[in-house]
């Protein structure tokens, strides 16, 4: 049995653009469009993608994903062959990209 998801609400939403800033927060149309598919023939819209800077933002994401109960999907460079990185029940896809050592 699949768990269930919450979906993002305004609220949350504006909770989770004040713990990672609201610069790394895509959630109009056409930006989730862009991170909606991989080479995979699959098609995931998403509700936001957050893009990280800091592993400390990181663990708040995921702290507010377990908390308000809404899905979670790391993300790498939108290659894969199979869907494994798109978000199959909505939520939040992550993107690392900004993350530097």
């Amino acid at each position: 049995m699949l768990p269930e998801y919450n979906l993002i609400n305004q609220n949350v939403a504006e909770e989770i653009r004040s713990t990672v800033d609201s610069d790394c927060v895509l959630s109009n149309a056409e930006d989730l469009e862009l991170y909606a598919k991989d080479t995979s023939e699959l098609l995931r819209i998403r509700e936001m993608v957050v893009q990280p800077d800091t592993t400390a933002k990181i663990a708040q994401l995921i702290k507010l994903a377990n908390h308000h109960r809404f899905p979670g999907t790391p993300s790498g460079t939108g290659r894969g062959l199979v869907g494994g990185a798109l978000a199959a029940h909505g939520g939040v896809v992550s993107k690392f990209h900004r993350i530097r050592p």
